[in-house]
């Protein structure tokens, strides 16, 4: 092998140039589904801190998508302008509470029974953010957060 004056080949060098060339460069990995402390007992990372660890990682940008709401956007938001990240609106909507019946690959079995059924939903535009706090808003009051909290409990009965 082949070594120069100072003591490192040429492949060192690429290699160190490389691992330059990817630390200057912005992030292409960006988290779509980060749920903050306000997605009760599915998220525990205050949303200002989760925006702070993705500049320090490197992210352009993140996606804030709490459970059911827009609750961390806000403090996420002043904290991405404060680190020059994207924050990106969202939100993880309940369709199913009690989850859908989806047969899976053995015919007794179902692939997540008594799990609720969410979609993520991101937004691309102010048109976008106002469809989805109408959607929200909709959610809102037809599953009044007292029905959801005493169907957990089972305080409701089978339905």
């Amino acid at each position: 092998m082949p070594f120069e004056a100072d003591g490192v080949d040429g492949v060192t060098k690429e290699l160190i140039a490389l691992r330059h060339a990817v630390e200057a460069r912005p992030s292409k990995y960006v988290e779509l589904t980060a749920r903050t402390n306000f997605s009760f007992l599915a998220g525990a990372t205050p949303p200002e801190l989760m925006v702070f660890r993705a500049a320090e990682l490197g992210y352009d940008a993140i996606a804030i998508t709490d459970r059911d709401g827009l609750y961390g956007i806000v403090r996420a938001q002043e904290e991405g302008e404060r680190q020059g990240i994207r924050v990106i609106v969202g939100c993880e909507l309940t369709l199913e509470q009690e989850g859908l019946d989806v047969p899976g690959p053995v015919p007794t079995k179902t692939y997540a029974p008594g799990k609720p059924t969410t979609l993520t939903v991101l937004v691309e535009n102010h048109a976008g953010y106002t469809n989805l706090c109408k959607i929200l808003t909709e959610s809102h009051s037809r599953h009044p957060a007292l029905v959801r909290v005493q169907a957990r409990r089972g305080a409701l009965g089978p339905r």
